[in-house]
């Protein structure tokens, strides 16, 4: 098999070194691979945003540096020599919304450099005015660039496979997108955050993809070598750990919360509703398939619509626990939350960094509201009744409720609600997927490159690097010296480009 591999920039370093790892695994069983590297193709990526020509120069010197250590048979290829002649491209949009809907040749690029953005800023709209559409211009430009350039390698080298990572931003999007454009298979590659690092491929779909992982949860399941006991209960403790604070799959989110602490306003006597909110950020850019599910156009929106319907029946109270992930963001978004209670007299808003209990107020409460939140599978889980208003991966499992209109959604508010009634492995499946290493590549880590990385100081400087990348036997010489050389040529080549934050006031 012919197979391919591309990859931004060496400065993403365990992604970079991840596929690495994988070509040199894949040449190493007899397959013809191939390395692809940016190498100037494109002036901006996810690790330089803003067009800094210095940092292109290092990262250039990085990618020559680490490809060093793939086998000679694996063949090197820089992107550069595929630049377009010429490309003239007008971007026409006002809004965050309308810059979703970009298009390059029927390619949306829209979607992957508003992801980039808000990755990078956490500011889920963005002011496009005069001053700052020529840094979106720009990313649009480059998701461009590359779309061409992929497109003129796949007809050159004609492989059977291409390799990309994550797949969700500009400076690989549109990778992904062409390959499968051309009818070829892209494999789409991530790191799982759990020590050490492990890997896991995505077949022709991004990692967030609603559909696909609502296949995968049964595909891993059934595939699994282990007995259906041994699954049920790795798929148990997922809900069990992440009730304990214990590391499930994800960060801990409710470290400095106390178990069995409540509003101080808690009423038993009242039907009490939980309302919890997603990092809203975090979902804005994955694609028009979450914005297809949403049953609001904004979260904030829809949860002033629900007080609004629900106002003049004093028996109903909300609580709102802001996701702890929101801490700091000083964004409208977040920001607005805590004005509901000026506005309405049926809502008490916790902050995203009060101590009080995620989970205790989940078992408190007769019913759960979630957009998208983890905490709906979570609290259907402990046999919540659960009303789901957004895209999540578990949208199709069957254990939330999904109202059709709003006269069903107030409807599921004032009246007793019964959870749906599903098979206990249904919650396991997704459970043991999330928990499970299974689904990796095997070798679940790494085989010829450590990708896992490592923080270091000296000199009262925080340098990060990997444990494969080493100059003179030495990781923390690497990672140092790449440090140093980045900031040198950053300040010796100015910025073209500075990252907008304004925020669009509606």
């Amino acid at each position: 098999m012919k197979i391919v591999f591309f990859h931004a920039s060496a400065f993403n370093k365990a992604q970079f070194c991840e596929l690495m790892d994988e070509a040199e695994r894949l040449y190493r069983c007899g397959n013809e691979v191939y390395f692809a590297t940016c190498h100037g193709l494109l002036n901006s990526c996810c690790s330089n945003g803003k067009a800094n020509q210095g940092d292109c120069k290092a990262c250039k010197l990085s990618s020559r540096i680490s490809l060093r250590m793939l086998s000679s048979g694996i063949k090197r290829v820089q992107m550069d020599k595929y630049l377009p002649d010429s490309l003239s491209c007008k971007w026409d949009y006002s809004d965050a919304n309308e810059l979703k809907t970009v298009q390059f040749k029927n390619i949306n690029l829209g979607y992957s450099v508003l992801s980039f953005y808000i990755s990078l800023t956490r500011n889920l709209n963005p002011l496009i005015s005069q001053d700052t559409k020529p840094f979106f211009d720009n990313l649009l430009t480059q998701g461009a660039v590359l779309a061409e350039g992929i497109s003129k390698m796949i007809d050159e080298i004609k492989p059977d496979k291409l390799c990309v990572f994550n797949g969700r931003m500009f400076d690989a999007k549109p990778a992904l997108l062409v390959g499968l454009g051309k009818g070829i298979r892209v494999d789409v590659y991530e790191i799982m955050l759990k020590y050490p690092y492990y890997k896991v491929v995505f077949e022709n779909h991004l990692p967030h993809d609603i559909e696909y992982n609502t296949f995968l949860f049964d595909h891993v399941w059934d595939k699994s070598v282990k007995t259906i006991e041994e699954k049920r209960i790795i798929g148990k403790s997922f809900y069990e750990k992440r009730c304990a604070g214990i590391p499930a799959g994800d960060r801990v989110f409710i470290l400095g919360q106390k178990q069995g602490l409540l509003p101080t306003d808690w009423d038993e006597q009242k039907t009490n509703i939980a309302i919890f909110n997603s990092s809203e950020d975090e979902y804005a850019s994955i694609g028009d398939e979450y914005d297809r599910y949403r049953f609001f156009e904004t979260q904030i929106g829809g949860i002033k619509e629900i007080l609004e319907m629900t106002k003049t029946n004093g028996n109903i109270h909300f609580y709102l626990r802001v996701h702890p992930n929101l801490t700091g963001i000083n964004y409208r978004y977040h920001q607005d939350l805590y004005d509901l209670p000026n506005q309405f007299s049926n809502i008490t808003v916790i902050r995203a960094d009060e101590p009080i209990s995620t989970y205790s107020l989940m078992h408190a409460v007769e019913k759960v509201i979630v957009f998208g939140s983890t905490m709906g599978i979570e609290s259907a889980y402990w046999g919540k009744p659960v009303i789901l208003l957004a895209g999540a991966n578990y949208y199709h499992l069957g254990a939330c409720l999904i109202p059709k209109n709003r006269e069903e959604l107030l409807e599921m508010i004032i009246k007793p609600l019964n959870p749906p009634q599903i098979s206990s492995d249904v919650f396991y499946k997704f459970g043991f997927y999330t928990m499970d290493t299974e689904r990796a590549v095997s070798p679940t880590s790494f085989s010829f490159y450590d990708f896992n990385t490592f923080t270091a100081r000296f000199l009262g400087k925080t340098f990060h690097g990997t444990n494969c990348q080493k100059i003179l036997g030495s990781k923390k010489l690497y990672a140092w010296m790449f440090a140093i050389l980045r900031q040198l040529l950053m300040r010796i080549y100015r910025d073209k480009y500075s990252i907008p934050l304004a925020e669009k006031i509606d």
